[in-house]
């Protein structure tokens, strides 16, 4: 097949072409119009400028409507006419007229001279005016019919002289029209600054589309070609590279010879990306980031079975307080819209402070914090807010330690585990703010990890739980209670945790005479009342004595 000829035109060609077209069109348009608004401006502008002198003139004439009616009828030329006359000269020579002059209409289309100041050319006084009939003295024999100034200029084209004329209506006491003034000008000094405005709009034009052609002309070579261009050399280097996308290549031009590279470049990858983007995107769903940081991987193609580290890790375990309450009594369908609710509310206060989901039991939510378990308890406090709203009340609870982190399973089917003793005790923590009136229960060990613990929270000594080889101590922030629990607690507390160092001295009966006196005073102090318990069992039974935790931890 015999290759065809075609010719390859540039962009500054095609830039160049099709501005300066644009160009010369608008200016052509806008000249034209320009020249049509310049026209009316000036004949307003000379219609305004001669009816002023119209009406100054009638101003300083001082012939009253009998005498201009006497002067007409008589003809006769008297010292007040001359007087009246010479007034109409100076007129003329003052504002450089052609002819200032008064008509005074006999009848329907007759009318005479009252008195003209038009130079050698004057006309006499009683003279008829010849040419009142007309069509051209129309204007005329309007303004004297409908006692109305004129409202346009009256253009009049002589073989030896072009005038413009207005006529301004001379009327007696009662409003009628006794005669007409008209004030003639010639038309020379109107098409001479009418000319000048236009070349000058015309040349204004040329200039200002020669400078936008010019600044374009420049924008395309610096802005866009040589762009272009150090994008083609790129873009060739790239060509076995990861872009994923393709352009239209039907352009005859630089961008053309771009983009069938690009496409060379991007053909080979493109199914890959937009699979592994849907893919970590999916992962990242089930899969918290954190986690493969823990066990020092890229994604989720790195792990392997058997993959994994210890990590020193916060634990969070919340869930609302009623959740256990009322869900045995929902149906299925109740039961999945109503932890979809709650988590709506829980889980963007983990991900707020840059906490991982690690997993959901039922309405509750544990989640991990590799940074400080500060971070935990601003979560808490977030998600009891965000449950406030929606009529429930938070419980929480939050440790910290090492906690084993790994990859079990087979290989067919893998998961990730976290073994530690935090977890447990987050979840039992979270059960025991329920059953003592508290929101947020914290270990000791998380807490001693929160510079300035004590001085930035309101918190108060719950006592220790028994863990495998140590004991672990349990405070209550109630910050995020609600006010009134937040007032009795830090009202009580100096008695509650004096009662808690004696029952830990084995001082049972001062230390239950110290919960009782928290009792008196703050009936719905769980903790207190569980102490009282662990005091009468004391008392009672001597097998109870010597237990110097608060619970022991279930495995």
């Amino acid at each position: 097949m015999k290759k065809r000829f075609r010719i390859k035109i540039g962009l500054r060609a095609k830039f160049f072409f099709f501005f300066a077209l644009f160009g010369i069109g608008m200016t052509v348009a806008i000249v034209l119009d320009l020249s049509q608004i310049l026209a009316e401006i000036y004949k307003k502008t000379y219609r305004d400028s001669l009816m002023d002198i119209a009406e100054i003139t009638e101003y300083n004439l001082g012939l009253t409507p009998e005498q201009m009616r006497y002067y007409a009828r008589t003809a006769q030329i008297d010292a007040e006419h001359e007087k009246a006359e010479q007034q109409l000269s100076a007129v003329r020579e003052l504002f450089d007229l052609e002819s200032c002059y008064i008509i005074y209409p006999t009848g329907e289309n007759t009318a005479v001279w009252l008195m003209d100041a038009s130079g050698e050319n004057s006309e006499n006084a009683g003279d008829e005016v010849k040419d009142y009939a007309a069509e051209a003295s129309g204007e005329v024999r309007k303004v004297y019919k409908t006692g109305k100034k004129s409202d346009r200029l009256d253009i009049l084209d002589q073989e030896d002289v072009s005038l413009i004329s207005v006529f301004y209506p001379l009327k007696d006491e009662n409003g009628a029209t006794v005669a007409v003034l008209g004030v003639d000008k010639r038309i020379d000094a109107l098409k001479s600054e009418l000319e000048t405005a236009i070349s000058e709009v015309i040349s204004h034009m040329f200039l200002l589309m020669l400078v936008e052609v010019t600044i374009l002309l420049v924008f395309v070579q610096f802005g866009i070609v040589r762009a272009i261009r150090r994008l083609k050399q790129g873009v060739q280097e790239l060509s076995d590279g990861n872009l994923n996308i393709e352009l239209p290549g039907r352009r005859r031009d630089e961008i053309g010879d771009i983009t069938r590279v690009f496409n060379r470049m991007s053909a080979s990858i493109r199914g890959h990306i937009g699979e592994m983007e849907e893919l970590n995107g999916a992962y990242q769903k089930f899969i918290p980031p954190e986690t493969f940081a823990i066990l020092r991987k890229k994604s989720i193609v790195d792990i392997r079975l058997g993959d994994q580290a210890r990590a020193n890790l916060t634990v969070l375990s919340m869930e609302p307080k009623s959740a256990k309450r009322v869900m045995p009594d929902f149906s299925s369908e109740q039961t999945f819209q109503y932890i979809n609710g709650i988590f709506a509310q829980t889980v963007p206060a983990v991900l707020a402070y840059d906490g991982a989901v690690w997993g959901f039991e039922k309405a509750a939510v544990c989640a991990i914090y590799r940074d400080t378990a500060k971070q935990a308890l601003a979560s808490a406090f977030a998600a009891s807010r965000n449950l406030q709203t929606c009529g429930e009340t938070l419980a929480a609870g939050i440790a910290r330690g090492p906690v084993m982190v790994g990859i079990a399973g087979h290989e067919a089917c893998m998961d990730i585990i976290g073994i530690s003793e935090q977890t447990r005790l987050a979840a039992r923590l979270t059960e025991l703010a329920e059953e003592y009136h508290a929101s947020i229960l914290i270990g000791k060990s998380a807490a001693s990890q929160i510079p300035g613990f004590a001085e930035s929270y309101h918190t108060r000594f719950l006592g220790y739980l028994k863990l495998s080889e140590r004991l672990e101590g349990v405070y209550d922030v109630y910050d995020g209670d609600s006010e009134e629990d937040r007032r009795q607690k830090q009202r009580t507390k100096e008695l509650f945790e004096q009662g808690v160092a004696l029952y830990i001295q084995e001082d049972y009966e001062r230390a239950r005479e110290a919960f009782i006196d928290v009792l008196r005073r703050y009936r719905e102090d769980g903790a207190a009342r569980k102490y009282l318990s662990l005091c009468d069992r004391a008392r009672e039974d001597a097998a109870c004595r010597g237990q110097a935790w608060f619970e022991k931890l279930r495995g």
